[in-house]
């Protein structure tokens, strides 16, 4: 299930077990929670559609823990799913929200 909060306003798809949830927070937050624990992305929501910025998929794995590496492909559908325009940027970074219970 991908979720996606904004205001008071919610999305939700089922997109199978294996995919991660998506959110948008206050603030120009993104976060995307995977088998492991939630990442974090800088968002641009104040623009329409939403934006999130991500970094190209080889600076990502050097930017997240081995629970993250090699998902950024995931990530990005996750965003796509709930109608957030992906931004690849080699500026751009990802940092741990909250690591999972096996962290």
């Amino acid at each position: 299930m991908v979720n996606c909060l904004a205001g008071r306003s919610s999305v939700s798809e089922d997109l199978g077990p294996s995919m991660g949830n998506a959110n948008l927070r206050w603030g120009e937050e993104a976060t995307c929670e995977l088998p492991g624990g939630i990442l974090g992305f800088q968002a641009g929501l104040g623009v329409r559609p939403a934006e999130v910025y991500l970094p190209p998929p080889d600076l990502l794995d050097t930017q997240v823990p081995v629970w993250a590496r090699g998902r950024h492909g995931e990530i990005v559908h996750a965003f796509e799913a709930i109608n957030v325009r992906v931004v690849v940027l080699p500026d751009a970074s990802a940092w741990v929200v909250s690591p999972g219970p096996e962290a």
